[in-house]
């Protein structure tokens, strides 16, 4: 681990959530939950009327919220929160909580955290929220993983995830789309890792770092938005794969490229929705399916490794990722060369020859 302070013992501590082992309880109406527990929602839930300002409220630690995929909605015009993890005094700080599988919808926040510490938000659907999809604040040492974010913010400056004041979390396989912003990485954050995120066709942009916002990981994620980025901090956030504070097994995929082609990750595959951003034009001389040039976000930030799309032919090849490769020199093989496991792919082989051998 590089990381000054942080030890592999301690880090092994961090991102131990588990969930309590207790008998479930069955939730189909808003409710505040005020226990410890298992809580399991039994059907679609929608605000009462008059709305609660929160529909499903956890105000005590060591609490799991899995909604089988059930939708939790809103009362038109409410701007209430859906689900909300805080105590009722702000002093007090909430840790242990898992919140998956629930589809969120019409709130003015979808999922809230205030004031947390080594919470699990994951497999989540959060859409048309009209702020955020999912927001931390003052929220350390969590998970976030798997989530989709789609149309919340929109015409707000909202995003699909939004994080404020938070530390060492670990944001990885979420998507954002079509939301104002696809992820916000907001003032006083710091130290948090995102990999492995889809962020595409958001409004305003794809990620926002305003002032200050420093010492974050950003790496191996896909960009496709028609403005990528917007980086108004001077504070040095790392754009790349450089060894950050992560136990990788908590991703089965950790080291799989998110999009193109290649086998090694480091930076973020950068794009847009007419697929000529850097990583489709930029040179890639060796190559190694890396840009030989970075693509600079602003002072103190730059992402020195960009993915490109370029594909080094090496027998037997195997693309599972979307995407558009390019194959840049001529290969032989035994038995079956390229091998196609995902849709949404285009190889485009310039001419070059491919040649079996006997």
């Amino acid at each position: 681990m590089r990381h000054a302070g942080i030890s592999s013992a301690l880090l092994l501590s961090f991102f131990s959530w588990t969930a309590p082992v207790r008998a479930q309880t069955s939730v189909s109406a808003c409710q505040t939950i005020n226990v410890a527990g298992s809580y399991v929602v039994t059907q679609n839930i929608t605000n009462t009327i008059p709305p609660l300002p929160v529909c499903i409220d956890i105000q005590v630690p060591n609490v799991t919220l899995d909604c089988n995929g059930f939708t939790i909605a809103d009362q038109p015009g409410n701007n209430g929160i859906g689900i909300q993890i805080a105590s009722s005094n702000p002093i007090v700080t909430i840790y242990n909580v898992g919140v998956q599988d629930c589809h969120v919808t019409g709130f003015s926040l979808g999922i809230y955290a205030f004031n947390g510490l080594d919470h699990e938000i994951t497999r989540n659907v959060v859409t048309s929220n009209t702020w955020d999809g999912i927001l931390l604040d003052a929220v350390n040492e969590s998970i976030i993983s798997y989530n989709m974010a789609d149309q919340n913010g929109v015409g707000a400056s909202g995003a699909g995830i939004d994080i404020m004041y938070s530390y060492w979390n670990w944001v990885f396989g979420n998507q954002a789309q079509t939301n104002d912003w696809g992820v916000i990485l907001g003032i006083g954050s710091s130290s948090n890792v995102l990999w492995r995120n889809r962020i595409t066709l958001n409004g305003a942009g794809g990620i926002f770092l305003p002032s200050p916002v420093s010492s974050n990981w950003i790496f191996n994620n896909l960009f496709n938005n028609s403005n990528n980025s917007q980086v108004t901090t001077t504070g040095t956030n790392t754009w790349i794969y450089d060894y950050p504070p992560v136990q990788t097994s908590v991703d089965p995929d950790f080291f799989t490229r998110v999009y193109g082609g290649g086998d090694q990750i480091g930076g973020n595959y950068w794009t847009n929705p007419t697929s000529n951003g850097p990583s489709e034009t930029c040179a890639d001389a060796e190559p190694d399916g890396f840009c030989d040039t970075a693509v600079v976000l602003g002072t103190n930030n730059a992402d020195t490794r960009p993915l490109s799309n370029r594909l080094l032919a090496s027998s037997p090849i195997t693309i599972s990722e979307p995407g558009n490769y390019e194959l840049i020199n001529d290969d032989r093989a035994a038995g079956t060369w390229l091998t196609i496991n995902s849709a949404d792919v285009v190889v485009n082989c310039n001419d070059s020859t491919v040649s079996g051998t006997d």
